[in-house]
């Protein structure tokens, strides 16, 4: 069947520059990682299957799952996540994740689906990083096909972008030739119903929609009063970071 999300639909051009997670709750269903991230902090295979680091924690293997395929029908190989890297650190990137990658010297493709990074100092939490939300892998002639992912949506996930509206609203569609375990549903419908959480209460509360994103911790107890809805929690390995400057 299908799932009404109530979540705001931002802007999904480039998903390596997105900031919110609100875009990646869409995005991430259609483009996948190389890592998984679980609510414990362990790192889990997923585009990749293994990686090893060098003693020096410099050198970086990473071998891929066979047998992917993007959504127009191309095979993915190392050169999607070559050019995903390459892109990433760019002279042109608008991402943060050319900071977050600037120890990146050299990508080397080993094979089809293996390719090995090499970098200038030791970075220990590579694959940790590599399932941040502004990391997911896209197609290796992304730039080539005109740079705008939500107008040529291609993937290699378990569904495909059948509509998208920003502001408005996003449509996900299983996706019959998924290479890895096919999800339960059939379609995600993201809604945008604006920043007033009470607005999407009130849309819960009518029956317009089954999930919502996020409330706010003044609207729990109203959450608690409607009828038939269940309030879901869960352990998140989300980490706010505050940097200082101490001398």
């Amino acid at each position: 069947g299908s799932v009404r999300f109530a979540c705001q639909i931002q802007e999904m051009q480039d998903p390596a520059a997105s900031t919110y997670f609100e875009a990646a709750n869409v995005f991430r269903n259609v483009i996948e990682y190389l890592t998984k991230v679980d609510a414990d902090n362990v790192v889990h295979p997923y585009l990749a299957t293994s990686w090893d680091p060098s003693a020096d924690l410099k050198t970086w293997t990473f071998r891929l799952q066979p047998n992917v395929k993007w959504s127009n029908g191309d095979a993915f190989t190392s050169a999607d996540v070559a050019a995903n890297f390459r892109r990433w650190i760019g002279p042109a990137s608008k991402s943060s994740n050319k900071t977050t990658f600037a120890a990146l010297r050299d990508i080397e493709i080993l094979g089809p689906l293996e390719l090995r990074l090499h970098l200038d100092r030791p970075l220990l939490a590579l694959p940790e990083i590599l399932y941040a939300p502004n990391t997911p892998i896209m197609h290796r002639d992304f730039e080539k096909m005109g740079g705008d992912w939500s107008k040529n949506p291609i993937g290699t996930g378990p569904y495909r972008l059948a509509e998208f509206q920003v502001g408005q609203k996003a449509t996900l569609v299983r996706r019959p030739e998924y290479w890895g375990e096919m999800p339960y549903l059939d379609e995600i419908r993201f809604i945008d119903l604006g920043t007033d959480i009470s607005t999407h209460l009130a849309a819960l509360a009518a029956r317009q929609v089954d999930m919502l994103y996020r409330i706010n911790v003044s609207d729990l107890d109203l959450a608690k009063r409607l009828s038939d809805v269940q309030i879901l929690t869960g352990r998140a390995a989300q980490t706010p970071v505050m940097r200082m400057q101490v001398d």
